[in-house]
């Protein structure tokens, strides 16, 4: 390859990286909404509509928002709500949640759907995109306390067919293009059921990292972690958006934050901890669009893009470096002076946006990718690939390099460079 060819790669590769490294955010603020209190551009904005949101303060908040989403409640009925005096004493309207002014409602009646139903065509005449249907995991709750009103019923089936005719009714009224979200909760084996995957569009889940206890930050556990990134995956890669909303208490959480959710293309809402009920955004210094992601999975750091430039401006003394890039159409493997193979080998890649690039030349490695809004071909396997060096045969592909320069098995404290 012509050196001043190779050099131009690189600065575009390093500058397509870095340009890239823009990062969504979502909002989700849904007390006294302030219109003055947006003091940064998101990507996703989830809004209470009801607390005198006029179109006109709607209108100052749409140039902070790309995509705009009315909140409303769909497992529990609200006291403060227009519609209370009408259905307050209906039989299908039950005692009060742990949560005051909240209330238990048989969510699968057709009254109750049409009231929410009401309440997406406000948030659409409002101007909003479309709605976050919240609380769809009230039918755990309800069968977890036993209520009597609800014994012997289907309680999930009941949810799934709630929220699969209510965005069937939504988009055929107010077009397709009308977005259904909903905050799973922990409903998450909804999220592995065809019906209801295909009615929604995103989906949001709280405490995915960090969770709040006693007005503080904490980890969430590896094994409920583990479980939930399963599921939120498997939504990922059939196409929905996945927001993750968890509760912080200083900058270099929601930056770890962030950086976890933008690696696996979810949507970071990084909530301070005094402001867990969702009563103001984010401080604007948490998580900027175009942090630079200094990491060996996420992103080029500054030395590396110049430990790449150096080691091809070197390449006359060198010699021609071996290098692989990812996306090309073909795959990503060379040998390398017929002893050893270079593989990028990201074997469970669909597809992601943003670049990988590996380079060996005189025995030095430098492997980068900036990869994100990632698809898995298989969800369920964690890794995306494992970046290769080695010497003899795999089975699995056609390359393979042979010689007695190597006596295998050996130890590899043994090894010596030659």
């Amino acid at each position: 390859m012509n050196k001043g060819l190779t050099l131009l790669l690189f600065v575009i590769i390093a500058f397509t990286i870095i340009v890239s490294s823009n990062r969504p955010i979502a909002l989700y603020y849904l007390t006294d909404v302030d219109p003055t209190k947006f003091t940064r551009k998101y990507n996703v904005c989830i809004l209470e509509f009801e607390e005198a949101l006029t179109k006109k303060r709607l209108d100052i908040i749409r140039g902070h928002c790309e995509i705009m989403l009315g909140y409303v409640n769909l497992g529990y009925a609200e006291s403060w709500r227009d519609y209370w005096p009408r259905i307050r004493n209906k039989r299908w309207v039950h005692e009060e949640t742990e949560y005051e002014g909240e209330y238990y409602v048989e969510y699968w009646r057709p009254q109750w759907s049409k009231i929410v139903f009401k309440k997406a065509l406000k948030a659409y005449r409002l101007g909003f995109d479309g709605v976050l249907l919240d609380n769809v995991d009230a039918c755990l709750v309800i069968r977890e306390k036993g209520l009597k009103w609800a014994l012997g019923r289907n309680l999930s089936k009941l949810m799934i067919s709630t929220v699969s005719k209510l965005s069937q009714r939504l988009k055929k009224s107010l077009g397709k293009g009308f977005l259904i979200y909903v905050n799973i909760g922990s409903a998450l084996n909804f999220l592995r059921n065809k019906r209801f995957l295909r009615k929604i569009d995103g989906v949001l889940r709280e405490e995915v990292w960090y969770t709040i206890r006693n007005g503080k930050s904490i980890k969430v556990s590896f094994k409920k972690r583990k479980a939930i990134l399963s599921s939120l995956l498997y939504a990922k890669n059939k196409g929905k958006v996945v927001i993750v909303a968890d509760f912080l208490n200083n900058k270099r959480k929601a930056e770890k934050l962030c950086k976890k959710c933008w690696v696996r293309g979810f949507i970071p809402v990084p909530q301070p901890v005094w402001a867990s009920n969702y009563d103001r955004p984010p401080p604007l210094k948490w998580c900027k669009k175009g942090v630079f992601v200094n990491r060996p999975h996420s992103g080029l750091g500054m030395r590396k893009i110049l430990l790449l430039l150096l080691i091809v401006m070197l390449s006359p003394v060198l010699g021609e470096p071996t290098i692989l890039t990812w996306p090309q159409e073909e795959w990503s493997i060379a040998k390398v002076n017929e002893r050893l193979i270079l593989e990028l080998n990201l074997w469970n890649l669909r597809s992601a946006k943003g670049s990988a690039v590996m380079v060996f030349n005189k025995g030095m490695v430098v492997f980068s990718a900036n990869l994100y809004d990632i698809t898995q071909i298989t969800p369920e396997g964690w890794v995306t690939g494992y970046p290769e060096i080695f010497y003899g045969y795999k089975p699995w592909n056609k390359y393979y390099v042979k010689g007695r320069w190597l006596k295998l098995p050996v130890r590899i404290k043994n090894l010596t460079p030659e």
